[in-house]
């Protein structure tokens, strides 16, 4: 059975046209949105002037209310809800909830659309928002997200976002973080700010000799657009994503560890490899230098699994993934529910102490700081691991 949850409009709205999950930004409609995507298979918004409205559909910033509607006009709306029931797919089995005020339910009613009321919908403000946290953010994450990105922020004043094909060609640290921003992913509260999509680094085992730009020069793959995702499992996902959202043909060998030796297959997944590495070549890049020995706890490894966590939220991204991002198509549930290109430690809590570290190898990467020495507590690998997944991704269905 599916869910589906309907938003009502608000009052505030951003100045200019947009997609209609960026448009509302009173409080109630950014926690009622992360709620709805957490909790929910589908959600739209009631608006008093369109009808219903997917995430993605465009729309113009107005002045209207329902209240404020004369009989005819709310007879129109009736009738342009009723013609857009289209958008929520087959009704039947679908159970329906509403986040919004009577009088939006009397039209979704009389359009015939049966949505029971959320009993969040009949608090008081202060109640709602109080247990939409509650829900969404209940340790509250938000303040050390803020945190954390106002600390990222830093480095990209100094050297702004570096489309990724780019980066590979420039000097980077020898050894590092990177972080990957998408220029289509804005940031729930703020869409002029870009939210990371995923975080990664290199020389977590003892006894590597990969470096940064080993690792990236692998997501990106070759000058010519080809790639190897059995190198990268960044590209792995990336191209399961553009296969299951329709956007190339199946390749049967994608996933598997050997080179098909049918030059059908070959040749399919060679160009499967270019489209993965044009899209990768898109997005944009921070790279932090964090120096210290290959091993599983340097500090590479310590930042890679806390920023990964604090992103995530336990599958409860307090900035949520737009309607159009790839990794929704994804095969990986934790991809689709982070909002994020990771699977490893996306389910972990983090520790909070962590942005410390972070603003302190911001600072050495910026060169207000020196330093050399390992700066991570000496006890953080007790917390539980669960990169164990990475080496099943190949046989996992």
């Amino acid at each position: 059975m599916r869910s589906v949850c309907i938003l009502s409009c608000c009052e505030e709205k951003r100045p200019a046209a947009t997609w209609a999950e960026n448009l509302y930004i009173s409080e109630s409609f950014l926690l009622s949105r992360r709620y709805a995507e957490t909790h929910f298979d589908k959600w739209f918004v009631l608006s008093a002037k369109y009808g219903l409205l997917k995430p993605g559909d465009l729309a113009e910033p107005y002045d209207r209310q329902i209240s404020e509607l004369s009989h005819v006009e709310r007879q129109a709306l009736v009738a342009s809800i009723a013609d857009g029931k289209s958008k929520i797919g087959p009704n039947e089995g679908a159970e329906f909830t509403s986040f919004c005020a009577s009088e939006y339910n009397r039209v979704l009613e009389m359009a015939k659309i049966h949505a029971e009321s959320s009993p969040i919908a009949k608090m008081s403000r202060p109640e709602k928002h109080a247990e939409l946290k509650k829900f969404t953010d209940p340790n509250g994450t938000e303040v050390d997200l803020e945190n954390v990105y106002s600390i990222l922020q830093r480095i990209i004043d100094a050297r702004g976002l570096i489309p990724f094909r780019e980066a590979v060609r420039q000097e980077m640290p020898m050894a590092g973080l990177y972080l990957f921003f998408d220029t289509h992913e804005p940031r729930l509260r703020d869409i002029r700010q870009l939210r990371v999509v995923r975080v990664g680094t290199h020389g977590v085992a003892s006894g590597s000799k990969a470096s940064l730009r080993d690792r990236m020069r692998t997501h990106y793959g070759t000058a010519k657009g080809g790639g190897n995702h059995r190198s990268s499992v960044f590209r792995l996902h990336v191209g399961r994503a553009l296969i299951e959202k329709g956007l190339v043909e199946p390749v049967k060998s994608w996933g598997t560890s050997e080179l098909p030796q049918n030059q059908k297959w070959l040749k399919m997944e060679g160009a499967l490899e270019g489209h993965v590495s044009e899209y990768i070549g898109n997005l944009s890049v921070v790279l932090l230098g964090v120096p210290g020995d290959s091993a599983k706890d340097n500090d590479r490894a310590y930042l890679e699994q806390n920023l990964i966590a604090l992103l995530s939220n336990a599958f409860h991204p307090l900035d949520p993934p737009s309607h159009q991002w790839l990794g929704r198509y994804s095969d990986k549930a934790e991809i689709r529910k982070s909002g994020l290109w990771n699977v490893n430690h996306t389910s972990q809590t983090y520790h909070q102490q962590f942005a410390n570290m972070l603003e302190y190898y911001v600072r050495l990467t910026l060169g207000e700081r020196t330093g050399n020495k390992p700066v991570a507590p000496s006890d953080w690998l007790a917390s539980v691991r669960d990169d164990v997944r990475q080496l099943r991704l190949f046989s996992e269905p």
